[in-house]
C-alpha cells in the first residue's frame, strides 16, 4: 500500500465554485471533482482521504475566488517577469506590513483537521512572517530563509475545527513588517506520516486558461507539481503519483488558436508524464455567447488529435460526445438541450456555461468511471456505500472532505 496523489487541473468547470451552490465549501452537495474524490476515497484499497490538497489563496470574491479565502491590506500580484512567479496560473500576492493578511476559513461542511501545511515562496524580499490559528497568538513561520525564490512548504501540527480560521500576515511574530508571499493551505485529515490513502489536489481557477498555467515566465507556474522544497513537520510533496486530468474551456474564447492549444498541451504533457499518467477531458458545448460552436468543435478535435500523437497515446474523455450519444444533441444543439434539462445554469443573459448541481452529479458519475478505469484500475474494490437504500442516518467514514450529513442525507447510495 502507498500514499496516492491525483491532481485535477482546469478552470471554473473543474473548480466548481461559480454557481455558489455546488461545492462543499459553499454548502452544496459537491462539485464533480469532490464527488469523484469521495467515491475514490471510500474504496478501501485507495482511501481514506489524507488531505484535500492545495487550497490556493483566492484572487477575489466568488465566482473568481472561493468562500474559503479573504485578503486585507495592500498586496501586489506577481507578474511574468518575477523570478518568484511560481504559483499555479501566476495567482499569488506579496506584501510587507502587519496590516496585510490573508485568512483561510475551514468550511463548516468539512471535517476537523489534525494539522495543515502552508505553501509559500521564499522570494528575494521575504522575511520570517507569522501565522495564527483561530485568532490565537501569532507564531513565527520559523523556516530557514534562503531568499532564492523557491516554492516551499512546511507543516503545522495544530488541529483546526470546521469554521475556524488560519491567518497569515506580512509581519513577524512581534508585528514588525517582513515580506510575505503565501500560496495556499493544505488541510490534513490524517497526519502527513500516513503511509496509505489518497490526496487529491484541485488546481483549477475560475476564468483562467491552460495557457496561463503552462506559460513560460521568469518563474515556473508548474513548480507545485515537482519542485517543492519541504520544510519542517514532515510535509508531503504534491507530486501526482497516480495521475492528473485537465479540462479547460477558456482557451477557446480567450485565445481561439488551436495551434497554441496544441503547443500548450505538449508543454503540459512533457511536464506531467514523467511523474504520472495524464488524461484530457473535453467539455460539453457551452453557449455561443462565450465562444462559437465551430471554435469549440475545433478545440475538441485538436485535443483528440494531439492526444493520439503521444507515445503512448493520452486518453481523452469527451463530455460533448457522451452527452450527444445520450440524446442531448450535437453541435449547435447540445447547450440548449442540457440547459433545458437543468444540467447547466444560466448566467449573464444568454450565456449558459457552468454546470449546476444536476450537472455535477451527472459528470461525477461519468468521470468517476473513467478516472477509476484509467488511473486506479490496479486498486480493487468499490466505494463502501450501503446498497439500494436512501441514506437517512449518515455513516461515518474517516477522511471525507465533507461531513456525512451534507454528502449523504437524502441522496441515493450508489451501487457500483
Amino acid at each position: 500500500m502507498a500514499l496516492k496523489q491525483f491532481t485535477f487541473l482546469g478552470d471554473s468547470l473543474t473548480q466548481g465554485t461559480w454557481d455558489g451552490a455546488s461545492s462543499f465549501s459553499q454548502g452544496g452537495k459537491g462539485c464533480w471533482m469532490e464527488l469523484v474524490t469521495e467515491r475514490l476515497a471510500n474504496i478501501s484499497t485507495i482511501g481514506p482521504l489524507v488531505s484535500a490538497g492545495l487550497r490556493r489563496v483566492a484572487r477575489g470574491v466568488p465566482p473568481y475566488g472561493t468562500t474559503e479565502w479573504s485578503r486585507s491590506g495592500s498586496w501586489t500580484q506577481t507578474t511574468i517577469t518575477d523570478a518568484f512567479d511560481k504559483a499555479p496560473f501566476g495567482l499569488a500576492w506579496y506584501a510587507s506590513g502587519s496590516s496585510n493578511t490573508v485568512t483561510y476559513t475551514l468550511p463548516t461542511q468539512w471535517r476537523a483537521l489534525v494539522g495543515f501545511a502552508i505553501d509559500w515562496i521564499d522570494y528575494s524580499g521575504g522575511g520570517n512572517w507569522s501565522y495564527r490559528v483561530n485568532g490565537g497568538a501569532w507564531t513565527a513561520m520559523g523556516q530557514t530563509l534562503q531568499n532564492d525564490n523557491h516554492y516551499c512548504r512546511f507543516y503545522v501540527a495544530t488541529a483546526v475545527q470546521p469554521g475556524q480560521t488560519i491567518d497569515i500576515r506580512a509581519a513577524d511574530s512581534s508585528g514588525s513588517s517582513v515580506g510575505c508571499l503565501p500560496v495556499g493551505i493544505h488541510p490534513f485529515f490524517l497526519v502527513p506520516s500516513t503511509t496509505d490513502g489518497l490526496i487529491v489536489h484541485n488546481i483549477a481557477s475560475d476564468g483562467l486558461t491552460l495557457h496561463d498555467l503552462v506559460l513560460s515566465t521568469s518563474g515556473d507556474r508548474l513548480a507545485v507539481l515537482d519542485n517543492v522544497r519541504l520544510g519542517t513537520g514532515s510535509p508531503i510533496s504534491s507530486t501526482p503519483t497516480i495521475g492528473a486530468s485537465a479540462m479547460f474551456i477558456n482557451d477557446v474564447p480567450d485565445i481561439n488558436n488551436t495551434t497554441t492549444w496544441a503547443t500548450d498541451l505538449d508543454t503540459l504533457h512533457a511536464r506531467i508524464t514523467p511523474l504520472c499518467a495524464l488524461g484530457l477531458i473535453s467539455a460539453w458545448e457551452v453557449d455561443a455567447a462565450l465562444c462559437s460552436y465551430a471554435s469549440q468543435a475545433s478545440y475538441r478535435s485538436k485535443t483528440k488529435t494531439e492526444a493520439a500523437s503521444y507515445s503512448p497515446a493520452v486518453q481523452v474523455y469527451d463530455i460533448f460526445d457522451a452527452w450527444n450519444a445520450d440524446g442531448f444533441g450535437g453541435q449547435g444543439a447540445q447547450n440548449i438541450a442540457i440547459f433545458n434539462e437543468g444540467f447547466i445554469i444560466k448566467l449573464f443573459g444568454s450565456n449558459a456555461v457552468h454546470e449546476g448541481q444536476l450537472g455535477h452529479f451527472d459528470l461525477a458519475a461519468r468521470l468517476y468511471g473513467w478516472i477509476r478505469a484509467q488511473f486506479f484500475s490496479s486498486y480493487i474494490g468499490v466505494p463502501n456505500y450501503t446498497v439500494a437504500s436512501i441514506a437517512t442516518t449518515p455513516i461515518t467514514y474517516v477522511g471525507h472532505i465533507a461531513a456525512p450529513t451534507t454528502y449523504n442525507a437524502g441522496l441515493p447510495n450508489f451501487i457500483e
